[in-house]
């Protein structure tokens, strides 16, 4: 069988851990890679062996490709996905999609319109961490009760990091890793209620959110972008309280207050955590026509992008 043929958009950092990864699996072939920074774009060709180096968006889509990966400024990515949808080609979407709800409508409404196979980029949903608990409480035949999860942003270092633009939207640019996560653990939404309030900032930068689901599971969202705090999440069973804190190491307390430690695989410890197995499920997105849990499209991330704009009031 022919290797699976891919194209890089951007050559930035995102595209560096992607790549790293890519020329490891035995199933697919960087063939192009586009830049609007062609000089950065030959460094990458060089480094992993790239066939092209295209010189215009119109040049990189003209040929055969078999799945295209958007890796490009925060900026650009909305923008970028509606330049591809209508060349039906898969889309692998690195996060975010658009920094606000109604640009996400609009790749709603284009999505609808070209059908486009597409996968957008949340690779803590692959965390391996993660997993291997939700397989731990089906096999222990346990039950998740409710799930607190703290988003904390360091704002007063992002000032001097991005531009005021994404700083702005940086609920949309990155928080969306955590309000994602509510989804992840918990299904589908029934109701919710949230506060928000601007502190430090000119926008809302301390958030609360109470959500239920419709399987029952309770919830609670909190995010204060001017204390210091990190990524956190615990969950709560019938018979255990788990802790991910940070996100990429686990520890599971069962009712007698015994610790255990939950361990990666090899790969999230290898590469970025998630990344590895974000990547095959776009390949198989490829090869099978079909995006398979955990992974998300433009139209099942609505739930995700809803809350985004819940909190955000």
């Amino acid at each position: 069988m022919s290797k699976i043929r891919l194209g890089i958009l951007g050559a930035g950092t995102i595209a560096q851990i992607n790549l790293d990864i890519l020329i490891n699996i035995k199933a697919v072939k960087v063939t192009k890679i586009y830049s609007r920074t062609i000089k950065k774009a030959k460094l990458l060709q060089k480094k992993y062996s790239i066939n092209e180096v295209s010189e215009t968006l119109e040049k990189f889509i003209a040929k055969d490709l078999d799945g295209v990966l958007i890796l490009v400024s925060a900026e650009e990515i909305f923008k970028m996905t509606m330049k591809l949808l209508p060349y039906k080609i898969p889309l692998f979407i690195e996060k975010p999609i658009s920094l606000n709800f109604r640009d996400y409508e609009k790749l709603l409404k284009a999505n609808k319109k070209h059908q486009t196979l597409n996968m957008i980029g949340l690779n803590r949903r692959f965390y391996s961490v993660f997993h291997s608990t939700l397989e731990l409480i089906k096999k222990k035949k346990d039950k998740i009760l409710a799930v607190n999860i703290e988003g904390h942003e360091r704002s007063w270092l992002l000032r001097k990091k991005v531009n005021k633009k994404i700083h702005k939207r940086w609920l949309f640019a990155n928080s969306i890793h955590t309000i994602d996560l509510l989804n992840f653990f918990c299904g589908d939404l029934l109701t919710s209620h949230s506060f928000s309030q601007k502190n430090k900032e000119m926008i809302p930068d301390y958030f609360n959110g109470i959500f239920k689901f419709k399987n029952g599971i309770t919830a609670t969202y909190s995010s204060y972008w001017n204390s210091p705090g990190s990524w956190k999440v615990s969950i709560f069973t019938k018979n255990y309280n788990i802790n991910f804190n940070p996100l990429e190491k686990g520890e599971i307390i069962d009712k007698k207050f015994k610790k255990e430690n939950i361990l990666p695989s090899k790969y999230d410890v290898k590469y970025k955590p998630g990344f590895y197995k974000q990547l095959l499920t776009f390949i198989d997105l490829i090869k099978y026509k079909k995006l398979k849990w955990p992974a998300l499209s433009i139209e099942t991330s609505y739930e995700t992008y809803k809350n985004l704009k819940f909190l955000e009031k």
